[in-house]
């Protein structure tokens, strides 16, 4: 666990990130998976960040390549990722909104 101070956050922070959360409306981000590459074997396979869909088709939109920086963290950092989802985002932030108010009273 990390025992960095946490950042202040500002209302302009808040602002833009509600903003480029409601901005993201329609990309389903909330899977994390890898994804078979023609020319690597599975242990290779990157890790991917995107939707996966009823029929278990998958469409990734973010590749994570932590390896090539000699980590082995992908697979955390798509989970990361894929779990600050535009709905994730936006509940919290209206939750902070909400505990904001009943602070201020």
């Amino acid at each position: 666990m990390s025992t960095s101070p946490v950042m202040s956050i500002t209302d302009e922070i808040v602002a833009e990130l509600e903003a480029l959360a409601i901005s993201v409306w329609g990309w389903n981000m909330t899977a994390f998976f890898q994804k078979p590459d023609a020319f690597e074997v599975e242990a290779d396979w990157e890790w991917h960040v995107g939707a996966i869909d009823e029929d278990g088709n998958k469409y990734p939109l973010l590749h994570v390549n932590a390896s090539q920086y000699d980590s082995g963290d992908s697979e955390k950092i798509a989970r990361y990722y894929a779990a600050c989802s535009r709905d994730t985002i936006l509940a919290l932030l209206a939750e902070r909104k909400e505990l904001v108010r009943d602070r201020e009273r």
